[in-house]
């Protein structure tokens, strides 16, 4: 299903927009979640290794993510002042914990994430960038499972953890609380959050469970559709999917042409193009904030 190439790139943007959205929302109800259907070890060498779209992500990111920052680290003490150690669990590319530092400049904070290519990533670029107004050097980088922290008995004066949850999977999501605990200090500040209501309410309900009293707040915020993004960079670069059957029905035959026409009518890459294609999606985001006693 081609497109007029006379009509204004906007209004093509558009129409393929919708196209796709629609294409996806089919193949969601027929296989499930987006994320199951990728070749990870795909995902990881074309986009995570690959340098060139990683900054572009990260500079996406960087600008959207504003808005979950402000709204997640609004109930944090060590974003407020004072000298703390705050350990960032989930914390990709590091966006939040040099907020956190811009914030707080006394702060030290463990950036702990299973992704070996986004840990190398925030620690290159803090490097990179420190400056005595922004030491983003005092930011620790740690590649690990946060059901499995390296970390001491009570050496954490908060705990943060935001845009992480959905990723933990349920039997692994009461031993991520009992680690954040763990390695806060008594009376320490533990804030979890997302933008999936779902895993937000299963880590209340460890919480409950546990006799833990905990505050909810929530928010409606703007969010990269970065599934989406995935899911259009297969596509347009012919990769493998771990269902042959997404391409096999894919009914624009025409996808890369159309992006590689729209990019250059707009004077903008073709990565520019899928990342407008994916949008941004509004989200309920939601945080709980509660103390080890």
């Amino acid at each position: 299903m081609g497109m007029n190439n006379e009509q204004p790139s906007h209004q093509r943007l558009e129409e393929l927009k919708a196209s796709l959205d629609e294409f996806r929302m089919k193949t969601r109800a027929e296989a499930g979640e987006l994320r199951n259907l990728f070749d990870l070890a795909v995902l990881k060498q074309e986009v995570f290794d690959n340098e060139a779209v990683f900054n572009t992500l990260v500079e996406n990111e960087q600008t959207i993510f504003a808005e979950e920052i402000a709204f997640a680290l609004g109930p944090s003490r060590a974003a407020k002042g004072g000298t703390r150690r705050v350990a960032h669990l989930g914390s990709g590319w590091g966006v939040m914990s040099r907020e956190l530092i811009r914030r707080n400049p006394a702060l030290t904070v463990s950036d702990i994430d299973f992704n070996p290519v986004v840990c190398r990533y925030d620690q290159t670029y803090n490097q990179q960038h420190a400056t005595e107004a922004e030491p983003f050097n005092r930011i620790q980088n740690y590649v690990m499972d946060a059901a499995a922290l390296g970390i001491a008995d009570s050496s954490m004066d908060e705990v943060i953890s935001f845009g992480a949850l959905r990723y933990i999977t349920a039997i692994e999501r009461g031993t991520v609380v009992s680690e954040a605990l763990r390695v806060a200090k008594p009376g320490a500040q533990v804030i979890l959050g997302e933008v999936n209501p779902p895993a937000v309410a299963s880590f209340e309900q460890i919480l409950r469970d546990r006799g833990i009293s905990a505050t909810k707040q929530e928010k409606e915020i703007e969010v990269l559709r970065a599934t989406a993004f995935y899911f259009y960079y297969f596509l347009y670069h012919d990769l493998p999917f771990n269902s042959p059957a997404v391409q096999e029905s894919f009914p624009i035959i025409d996808f890369k042409e159309q992006v590689d026409s729209l990019a250059k009518e707009e004077g903008k890459t073709p990565l520019e193009i899928l990342l407008n294609l994916a949008g941004k999606d509004k989200r309920v985001a939601e945080v709980l904030v509660f103390e080890r006693v």
